[in-house]
């Protein structure tokens, strides 16, 4: 692995010691498995936020955000998951040929009416090893199983519309819905439904 990458996932050629094993390339997002070479003190970015998913044996990872005082120790085990937002340098170290699937999300993509993000909602999210989450993991299996099975590009891009807003959720601070507070109770809601269905004109 260089020790200076800056990986585009949708580019035709990749980084020395990133293998592409089967990829799909849309606008605004990658999918794919990939062969990571060995990496010593590598300070890897993207362009895009990246997602990346480990698949084989547990090994040692040290992690560095280049805007962290600190590195962390790491022990990543099969099917764990971690974030790097788009631009963002980190600092790693591995042994060992590591098999991974990651999801890439283009910046326009994210920031784009259907996800709802924002570039300042980018700029605070933070680098994030081992997401402990439920739903993210589960748009992951609907992603891999999309690769494999050659699924419509139009089930793929909604299950990123949902991972994405999944992460805006956690990270983001994206707002929720406003709190609504009075109107009617059901039973009127009903009453009221059935008059004006009554009273409307055929």
């Amino acid at each position: 692995m260089d020790t200076h990458s800056f990986i585009d996932f949708q580019s035709d050629r990749l980084p020395s010691g990133i293998q592409s094993l089967h990829r799909v390339r849309h606008d605004g997002y990658v999918i794919g498995r990939y062969l990571l070479d060995e990496c010593a003190d590598a300070k890897l970015g993207s362009p895009q936020l990246t997602l990346i998913q480990h698949d084989g044996q547990p090994f040692m990872l040290r992690w560095h955000p280049v805007d962290q005082v600190s590195a962390t120790q790491h022990r990543v085990e099969p099917r764990q998951i971690h974030l790097t937002p788009p631009e963002r340098i980190i600092q790693v170290s591995w042994s060992g040929r590591q098999s991974v699937f990651i999801v890439a999300l283009e910046v326009g993509f994210i920031t784009s009416s259907a996800c709802g993000g924002t570039v300042d909602i980018l700029d605070i999210m933070p680098a994030q090893l081992d997401i402990q989450d439920a739903r993210i993991g589960y748009i992951l299996e609907i992603l891999k199983e999309g690769l494999e099975q050659s699924t419509t590009a139009g089930t793929l891009t909604l299950a990123c519309v949902l991972l994405v807003g999944r992460l805006l959720e956690i990270f983001g601070s994206k707002p929720g819905p406003p709190a609504i507070n009075g109107g009617l109770g059901v039973s009127r809601q009903r009453r009221v439904l059935s008059y004006i269905d009554a009273h409307l004109p055929r």
